[in-house]
């Protein structure tokens, strides 16, 4: 009866809380690859710079904000270059915005630019594979996402999340979300962000989007043609125009 109680009590809470907060800790794999000895230590520093990085994800009924937690201390301009590398490497440089209604994302870059992008779409797979994550019962959710890689070839690459339907709120790290219950563990390549705490409110919170230059995800796309990812954009065009 007792127990009974107790989690009468979690549900009832869960239902009343209307927004959260969640802070994201992340660790790195290091690669399998054979890194060149003059690439040795500074693949080092950016992974020990990587796992002490750690992302707050706020949301509310209707929309939700992630980006990086900063350091308070005062990093001199190597370390904060430092700091980017490894968020370009191994996790995001930019804060993103998601309003659910609209189903539109929104991507703050370094420069202070906003990337709108309304073409989203998340096919989630659900699988039957559980397990435990702290006190939560956790399901595991498939993506699997296209990409072009450095020499302008079409790859597949699988996102890992497992999300808890106890926590009945579809956001997650980064652009993932979508999912029945909240994204408490992610896997991404090498890098797997795990939810330390959470925390949930009562009150519906305000979720403050950015404002200034806006473009489109295909503006943005053209504006990197003129810079190192612009080959890589143009054979992405070209193949999907000699696919059509």
């Amino acid at each position: 009866m007792k127990k009974f109680l107790l989690l009468f009590l979690f549900l009832v809470n869960v239902i009343q809380a209307q927004s959260g907060k969640v802070i994201y800790a992340i660790q790195v794999s290091p690669s399998a690859n054979t890194v060149k000895a003059e690439q040795k230590v500074l693949m080092e520093t950016l992974l020990q710079n990587a796992n002490l990085q750690e992302f707050q994800l706020l949301f509310n009924s209707t929309s939700s904000s992630f980006k990086s937690i900063e350091s308070m201390n005062t990093l001199s301009a190597y370390e904060a270059q430092i700091n980017t590398i490894a968020k370009l490497a191994f996790s995001s440089a930019d804060e993103i915005y998601f309003d659910k209604k609209a189903q539109t994302e929104y991507i703050k870059k370094d420069d202070g630019l906003i990337v709108k992008d309304d073409n989203l779409s998340l096919n989630w797979t659900i699988t039957t594979n559980s397990k435990l994550i702290g006190s939560y019962l956790c399901y595991e959710g498939i993506l699997k996402r296209t990409f072009i890689n450095r020499k302008g070839e079409t790859k597949t690459k699988e996102i890992i999340a497992w999300f808890a339907p106890q926590l009945p709120y579809s956001y997650g790290p980064k652009d993932f979300h979508g999912l029945p219950g909240l994204i408490l563990e992610l896997y991404e390549d090498k890098t797997v962000y795990s939810a330390k705490n959470i925390e949930l409110i009562k009150d519906d919170q305000n979720i403050y989007f950015p404002k200034g230059r806006t473009i489109s995800k295909e503006e943005y796309e053209k504006k990197l043609e003129s810079s190192e990812a612009g080959v890589i954009i143009g054979k992405k065009r070209e193949k999907e125009k000699n696919s059509q």
